[in-house]
């Protein structure tokens, strides 16, 4: 099966894709809480696009899932995720300058991924969501200021 070409994924991934964080929760010894940042990619296709999230899957690893729905008119869908952080962090590196709305939050996914090693306090983990969030809401929001912010928590 033949690679998809980046800027092609690139258009998936701000029409159809997802960047997605997932707070890993850990109690320490001394009873406080720490979470440990999971960053994910997610891109959901209906049945008839099946064949692109398999060349996806065949050409970068991760999994694919099958939902059905009640309603009788709705198409199934499949959904490609990629949890891996050196996956993550390769399929972002090769992908970012391709994207236009997904551009900042792959930016900030590379960050988290090669600076936030050891868990993050409540608050930081909560400020790290919101800022992913915030940039889904207005793509162009730097990804630099969400660094500063969670540096000078750290």
């Amino acid at each position: 099966m033949k690679r998809l070409p980046w800027k092609y994924v690139a258009g998936l991934m701000d029409g159809e894709g997802c960047i997605k964080l997932n707070l890993r929760k850990k109690k320490k010894d001394d009873g406080s809480i720490i979470f440990y940042p999971q960053i994910g990619i997610e891109l959901t296709l209906t049945e008839s696009s099946k064949h692109v999230i398999d060349m996806l899957h065949n050409s970068y690893g991760g999994k694919v899932y099958r939902r059905e729905y009640p309603n009788a008119n709705w198409k199934p869908t499949y959904t490609w995720r990629l949890y891996a952080k050196t996956e993550v962090r390769a399929f972002c590196q090769n992908l970012f300058k391709h994207t236009f709305i997904k551009n900042e939050q792959m930016k900030l996914a590379i960050w988290c991924i090669d600076n936030l090693k050891t868990g993050l306090a409540v608050e930081t983990a909560k400020v790290l969501k919101e800022e992913l969030k915030l940039q889904k809401g207005g793509p162009h929001r730097l990804s630099e200021k969400a660094q500063d912010k969670i540096l000078a928590m750290l």
